[in-house]
This record gives structure tokens, sequence and C-alpha cells, in this order.
């Protein structure tokens, strides 16, 4: 007790201000008192102010990297902020999200193992290795390849997934992945919670217990759907579900209104039903899409109907504007886009 005092939440800039400026004129006044050196002071030696003698820079190297890596651990702690990534990795489909009490959540992995092991070893704090929770909606090579290598790097406490009957090599060597792991696996099921505390938690809106069969797409129909909460606002991660499953959500009784929709199937025009879209009535869309790709996604159709729902400057296309990401305190949201 009373090793430690909670202060609250600083901004990154107060705090680099408090440093940089005593920094900034203390390296000033060295470099003043260095210009008046003898010529045969040594190089490596740096003249301080308020010392009679130079620190050598072998001494100061370490002191500068200790304080380093602790000020990087420091205001990587959680700040009682929700944040959540739409990543740009190509084709496929990718989302991080780091939970206000300091826990992260993977939704896909994307199809380039390396893109997406970059981004998250970007984004998690240097000291931890554990990632919460990891969410695969649906066996398709380009939502599963990245999250294999995940599982061999981090440690991985929960996944969450629909297991299904689908042959493949990625999703073979998923599913190794997941058995090596060791981790925690729950069945996605419509109706499960997921708490994080602080207020937020995530939801699973979709599949029921029951899977849609003959469909256009029985695997993309499967997708796990989830509806991620913190207090006032709302994400909705659709994955690949085509209209069929849009559907069930539409005539069913699961809250799906959300601020944010990551939109389905990468903006196909199999997704996005106008009634689907007048359901979660979103301000902001982002559609995960490759440039160029082959797929012709995002569909002219889908972005005329997504028009109707959201305003020009809330919709987001990942070949456009990269990673998207969003930060929220529970009650105000903001986005920032890559590009």
């Amino acid at each position: 007790p009373g090793s430690s005092i909670e202060i609250g939440w600083l901004s990154e800039w107060l705090v680099g201000a408090y440093y940089g400026v005593p920094a900034f004129v203390y390296v000033l006044l060295a470099l003043r008192r260095s210009s008046r050196r003898r010529d045969d002071e040594p190089w490596a030696m740096l003249s301080v102010p308020l010392m009679e003698k130079g620190v050598p820079i072998w001494v100061l190297a370490p002191v500068v990297g200790v304080a380093a890596l602790l000020w990087t651990a420091a205001v990587s702690l959680p700040d009682e902020r929700m944040r959540v990534a739409f990543i740009d990795v190509g084709q496929g489909d990718g989302a991080f999200i780091a939970m206000p009490g300091g826990q992260q959540v993977l939704v896909d992995g994307g199809p380039d193992p390396v893109r997406m092991v970059q981004f998250v070893g970007e984004r998690m704090p240097f000291q931890d290795r554990t990632i919460e929770m990891v969410v695969l909606t649906h066996p398709h090579r380009d939502h599963v390849t990245g999250l294999v290598e995940v599982l061999r790097r981090y440690d991985v406490s929960l996944v969450l997934e629909r297991e299904l009957e689908f042959d493949s090599p990625s999703y073979e060597a998923w599913r190794r992945a997941v058995s090596d792991e060791g981790a925690e696996i729950v069945q996605a099921q419509a109706g499960q919670v997921i708490a994080f505390g602080d207020g937020a938690h995530v939801e699973v809106v979709s599949p029921g217990q029951r899977l849609l069969r003959g469909t256009v797409s029985d695997v993309d129909n499967a997708s796990v759907v989830l509806r991620l909460v913190y207090d006032d606002v709302s994400f909705l991660l659709t994955g690949d579900m085509f209209s069929e499953a849009e559907g069930v959500l539409v005539r069913g009784d699961a809250s799906i209104d959300s601020d944010v929709l990551k939109v389905g199937h990468h903006g196909s025009r199999s997704s996005s039903s106008a009634a689907f879209l007048d359901r979660v009535s979103p301000t902001i869309a982002v559609a995960s899409a490759g440039e160029d790709n082959r797929f012709g996604h995002p569909h002219s159709e889908t972005l005329e109907a997504l028009s109707a729902s959201v305003p020009e400057e809330g919709l987001f296309i990942t070949c456009e504007r990269g990673t998207v990401e969003f930060t929220t305190d529970g009650r105000r949201l903001q986005v920032r886009a890559e590009r």
C-alpha cells in the first residue's frame, strides 16, 4: 500500500512535453558548453552542465535505453479507452481490438501471416505475449492464414470459432495450431456474451444452434458475427455472411444496431442488403478489400446501398484508406485512417 498512486490517464503529448522540453534545454546547454571545450578533449566525452567532468557515452547509452523501455511500457498501460483497428490485410479480413482493461482480441488474420504478425507486434506492448481471445469467423484462406502464425508466436487464452467440415490446407494448419496451443476453445453460438470488464463485452449474434443449409455459400453464412460493445459505442463485425444469414438476423430479436459496421464479405453484392443496413443503422462503415482484387470488391451496388445509410465521409475502404483505427471512451468515437 502506498507504493503507487493512481492518477488517471495522461495524454501522450503531455508526457512528451514534460520530459522533452527540459531535455531540449539540457542538450542546448550541453552543446553550448562543449563548443568551448579544448581541442584535445576526447570526442567520446559529452561535457554536460552541472558536472565537473564529461560523462562517457557508453554510460549514458544504457541509461537512455532502459528509460526508453520503461516509458514504452508505461504508455502501453490501459487508459480506459478501447481501440479497434480494421487492418489493411489485402483481400481478406483482420481486426485487432485493445480493450480498456488491457486485454487484446484478434478477429481473423487475413491471407498474409507476415503482415498480420507485424501489425500485432506493433500494437502489443513489448512485454505482453498473451492475446486473450482469437476469433476465426470462418475457415476461408483470406481469414484464417494469418491466425496460424499468430498462434505460433503468442500465447492465446481463448479461441472462439464455429468448427466446420471444410477441407483446405490453411484450415488444416489452423486445426493443428489450435490443438498445439492448448487454449480454451469455445464453439460460437448466438446469445453468448464474453465480458472483458470496464463496460466492454463481445456478443455473439450469429450463427445460431443450427447452421443454414443449401444457401449460396453455407460456409460464409456460418460466419461468426460479433457485436462489440463499450458502454454507448458499438461495432458489428459480420465476417463474410451473405444476405441469407443477414435475413435471419433481421427477422430475429438480437440487437444488431451498431455505430460502426464492418461490411460483410468485403463489400460484395451478396451482402449488405437494404433491410439489414436499415436494421443496423450504422453511422460509419468499413469494407476490407484488396487493391485491384479479381472479385471486384467492393461492388458498386453495395457501395450505393451503403451510401444510403452512411454519409460519404463515413465510408472507409481499406484498399483506399489503409488500416482504419477507432478510439472510444465509451461515449465519444474517433476514427483515423492510414491514408
